[in-house]
């Protein structure tokens, strides 16, 4: 197969899974149904900011895969990374991203980190976690979770 054909092959196979994942995603009062995280190589550092008075905090996503890793944007505040609040015994996904824009397609190589701000300004009091949905490698590889230690809000 021609390299222009796979690309297409490529970017129709993550369109059609943009369209799942965004068809599927809950809204803020949907719990989270996905799998439980499997202990993995790539990392979720959340770095909490050094003055009480930030609207951010930074998560620090590390690949430490031998291969590439791919994941989809449109999550909390249109990252790839996606907010869950503890509530009512469940993981409930937290503002996801509802802009009408095409969902674009993260690579992150081997040993590569990316820093991610997020927005906490209006979420609430409460237990949460960072989640990161990717794909090993390949576009068809089966879909990975990995999530960061739980956090409670607001800091004190």
């Amino acid at each position: 197969m021609s390299r222009k054909k796979w690309d297409l092959a490529w970017h129709l196979a993550l369109g059609i899974t943009g369209v799942l994942l965004v068809s599927c995603a809950g809204s803020p009062s949907t719990p989270s149904h996905a799998p439980t995280p499997q202990p993995s190589r790539v990392e979720l550092r959340v770095q909490f900011p050094t003055s009480h008075s930030s609207q951010s905090l930074t998560v620090l996503v590390t690949n430490g895969e031998a291969q590439p890793i791919l994941a989809q944007d449109h999550q909390t505040d249109c990252t790839i990374l996606l907010a869950e609040q503890h509530t009512d015994g469940q993981w409930r996904p937290l503002r996801n991203c509802a802009v009408m824009t095409p969902t674009r397609h993260h690579l992150l190589a081997p040993s590569q980190m990316l820093t991610v701000s997020l927005d906490v300004t209006a979420w609430p009091a409460g237990t949460y976690r960072i989640t990161l949905a990717y794909a090993l490698g390949q576009p068809r590889s089966p879909t990975r979770t990995t999530s960061s230690a739980t956090f409670v809000l607001p800091l004190t």
